[in-house]
């Protein structure tokens, strides 16, 4: 499959059209349909995207008129020359023959309510990608914004400080980052020095549906963040119920309505599982899209939810202790 043609520069729209066939692909009816659907149409964005790594946001349904379930879809741009730049897609599926057109969307229709900056400041925030290349296993690169237009944080071995300002998504500093000098092993200087080049010559920052904190330069590098410590989550305008809690690295709200799960995530999105019919009444009861999975069992030792993305294992879920 050849790979669509990202425009170099981040923002501008570019046309990229990939059909992926998928006939024979019908309207849902039941849950389990549903979930079959959403797992088909992940798949199908995904390839489509053409991007490496690619995470697959929750499906926005329109209603069965259009038959379209939009998806974003953001990952690491293929092309040698975009040098491992995150790149995002808006994905739609047409429900009816199974196809998915994707197009990159402009930096500016992807920005999430930036204004509320409460929402990043006093996070810390650690590297997960820096400029396409991964970050050295055990390493440890941060970031914090502060309420005081601080930003500090670790470069992976000497740790840095700086003023910001930011402007609905436009990022600058008002003083040069300065850095400690502690002598360390020169990998990790190594990727300190590409650490803080891109953190100083960085000029866009976005909030993506992932969760995921993207800091990008005007030539397309990034630095790619995830907070170190779950962020508590932000849903109770749209979950009005739920006990928090914590699944692996996750902090979710939880609540149950016939055969559905919702999910809220800290970044404030609810997600729907249906219930999957079992055979055995004595089995966990199990929620799943196809992306997401919710296990739920009453009885025995291992009673309660475990949570799991994608085909990994779930992971046993335990209450947040309130403060």
């Amino acid at each position: 499959m050849s790979h669509p043609c990202f425009s170099a520069r981040p923002g501008r729209i570019a046309v990229l059209t990939s059909l992926v066939g998928m006939c024979g692909a019908s309207v849902a009816s039941t849950p389990q349909d549903w979930a079959v659907l959403d797992a088909r149409s992940a798949d199908v964005c995904s390839r489509a995207s053409g991007l490496l790594e690619p995470k697959i946001g929750a499906p926005i349904r329109f209603s069965d008129a259009i038959g379209i379930d939009v998806r974003v879809v953001t990952g690491i741009a293929p092309q040698p020359h975009m040098n491992g730049a995150s790149a995002t897609m808006l994905c739609a599926f047409d429900r009816r023959t199974g196809k998915a057109e994707v197009a990159e969307a402009p930096v500016e229709a992807m920005l999430t309510a930036l204004p509320s900056a409460p929402s990043i400041e006093g996070i810390v925030w650690r590297a997960e990608d820096i400029g396409g290349g991964g970050i050295i296993d055990r390493s440890r690169a941060t970031l914090t914004f502060g309420a005081d237009g601080r930003i500090s944080g670790s470069a992976s071995c000497n740790g840095y400080s700086g003023s910001y300002a930011l402007d609905r998504g436009a990022l600058s500093f008002t003083s040069a980052l300065v850095a400690t000098q502690k002598a360390c092993a020169p990998s990790l200087l190594d990727q300190e020095r590409r650490f803080l080049a891109i953190l100083g010559a960085a000029r866009r920052i976005e909030l993506l549906p992932t969760g995921a904190l993207l800091l990008s330069t005007p030539e397309g590098t990034s630095l790619r963040f995830f907070p170190e410590q779950p962020v508590t989550p932000a849903v109770g305008s749209t979950m009005k119920h739920g006990r928090p809690l914590q699944c692996g690295s996750e902090t979710l709200l939880v609540t149950f309505a016939g055969e559905i799960a919702r999910i809220g995530f800290a970044d404030g999105t609810v997600v729907e599982l249906p219930a999957v019919a079992a055979a055995d009444p004595a089995s966990p009861r199990t929620y799943t899209n196809g992306r997401m999975t919710l296990e739920q069992r009453l009885e025995g030792p291992d009673a309660g939810l475990s949570f799991a993305r994608g085909r990994m294992v779930p992971t046993p879920c335990l209450p947040v202790l309130e403060k």
